[in-house]
C-alpha cells in the first residue's frame, strides 16, 4: 500500500511538472508567433494584415489572395510593404486578435504605428481582382510616399 501511494504521488508530481513544462512551451510558441508578426509589422513602412478563421468563404479567400498579390507586386518594385496572414482561430494568435480588436475575417493596413481596419472597403471588391488590386495599390502607394 505504501508503495502504491508513493507511486501515485510521484506520478502526480511528474504530471504537474509535465503540465507546467507544456504550459511554458505553449507560452513560448505564442510569444514567438506574436513577436515574429509584430517585428515584421514594425520593420515595414506599411503592413497589410489579413485575419481569418479556420473556415472561410470564397470571398475571404479571394481577399487574402488579392491582398497578397498586390503587396508582392509592390514589394517586387522595391516598396517597403509586407503582407501577413493570421489565423484568428489559433490560440497563438489571441494576443494579436485582442490587440487589433478583430472579430471575424478582417483586413488591416498598418502605417506609422496606426492600424486601420479596411474590411468594409475591400471585402466587396474581393472577387474583382483588378478593382481590388487597383484600389489597394493606390492606397498603399500614397502611404509609402
Amino acid at each position: 500500500m505504501v508503495a502504491i501511494a508513493a507511486m501515485a504521488m510521484a506520478a502526480a508530481s511528474c504530471g504537474s511538472s509535465a503540465e507546467k513544462s507544456a504550459e511554458k512551451s505553449v507560452e513560448a510558441e505564442v510569444s514567438s508567433v506574436v513577436a515574429s508578426v509584430e517585428a515584421g509589422i514594425d520593420s515595414a513602412k506599411v503592413a497589410v494584415v489579413y485575419f481569418h478563421g479556420d473556415r472561410r468563404c470564397k470571398t475571404c479567400v479571394a481577399v487574402e489572395n488579392n491582398a497578397r498579390v498586390t503587396v508582392e507586386k509592390l514589394s517586387a518594385n522595391g516598396a517597403n510593404v509586407k503582407f501577413f496572414e493570421v489565423n484568428a482561430d489559433k490560440s497563438e494568435s489571441a494576443p494579436l486578435v485582442e490587440k487589433y480588436q478583430i472579430m471575424g475575417s478582417s483586413l488591416l493596413i498598418i502605417a506609422n504605428g496606426e492600424a486601420t481596419n479596411v474590411t468594409s472597403e475591400y471585402f466587396p471588391l474581393g472577387k474583382d481582382a483588378a478593382a481590388f488590386e487597383g484600389t489597394l495599390t493606390q492606397r498603399l502607394s500614397s502611404l509609402l510616399q
